[in-house]
């Protein structure tokens, strides 16, 4: 079961295709620890032998280490409510596997809530939006992309002894924006069957998939973007894994964006 999943996009220089840009899920609770005591701590996340995979976002075949590597933070706690900040890194990122690049310069900035225990069930109108940066297989030496979408989405619930289910309702606007030549997409999904889900305790994954070709300005049918999706309770995170969408040129966007899936009163 994956906890915590990392998303890295580099702008990418003197090479074909994003080879740079990697995912990395995490399974090991001990890989976070936080020293000191509140309001003030520092915390850490650092990469497991043991449960941890590091990926290519373009290729989940193509795996590599990150063991010993961590993300490190400051962390800010009032009440139950908890706000972090990067302070440092030593990751490294997927151009091969043996000369990989120290990603020594990181600027993240979130929250970590207590939500109870991950549910079996993510029903409900839900806000579901996510942003952060993207590029296509075009990029080299140029800035990255940028992709964002928000709407509404309700699930259908799960029955029991169920894992995968599908959408009642969508109603979601997604953009996408490229440096280059003006490479964009734009998609407004309608269709409740351009969801599918799963979902065990609390962890899972969501997929959008473009089931019309007029949802989208450029030609997407049976193009998607998977998610892996956190839930607890009325509370919920999505963090892009994967995507075959494609830009007005034709090429496959690569994203790395995050954000909320939770209800009115669970962000």
């Amino acid at each position: 079961m994956t906890l915590v999943t990392i998303a890295y996009e580099d702008n990418f220089t003197g090479e074909v295709a994003p080879f740079n840009s990697f995912i990395c899920t995490l399974t090991n609770p001990a890989d976070l620890v936080f020293s000191g005591g509140p309001p003030v701590q520092a915390a850490t996340i650092t990469i497991s032998a043991t449960g941890d995979t590091c990926f290519r976002t373009i290729d989940h075949t193509f795996t590599f280490s990150n063991v010993g590597k961590s993300l490190s933070f400051r962390s800010y706690t009032v009440g139950s409510r908890t706000f972090f900040k990067s302070t440092g890194s030593t990751l490294r990122d997927a151009f091969n596997l043996a000369t990989g690049d120290t990603i020594g310069n990181v600027a993240i900035l979130g929250e970590v809530e207590p939500s109870g225990f991950g549910s079996n069930q993510a029903g409900g109108n839900r806000f579901i939006t996510a942003f952060g940066g993207a590029v296509d297989t075009d990029d080299a030496n140029r800035p990255s992309g940028h992709m964002a979408m928000a709407g509404l989405i309700q699930l259908n619930p799960l029955k029991k002894g169920e894992t995968t289910g599908t959408a009642k309702a969508l109603d979601l606007t997604l953009d996408y924006e490229d440096f280059d030549f003006g490479e964009h997409l734009a998609c407004h999904l309608l269709i409740p069957g351009d969801v599918s889900y799963t979902l065990v305790k609390g962890v899972g994954t969501l997929t959008l998939t473009v089931g019309s070709a007029g949802e989208c300005d450029h030609t997407n049918t049976g193009k998607s973007i998977t998610f892996a999706l956190y839930v607890g309770g009325s509370t919920g995170r999505i963090v892009s894994t994967s995507s075959t969408l494609i830009d007005s040129d034709g090429e496959v966007i690569t994203p790395a964006i995050a954000g909320e899936f939770s209800t009115p009163g669970g962000s």
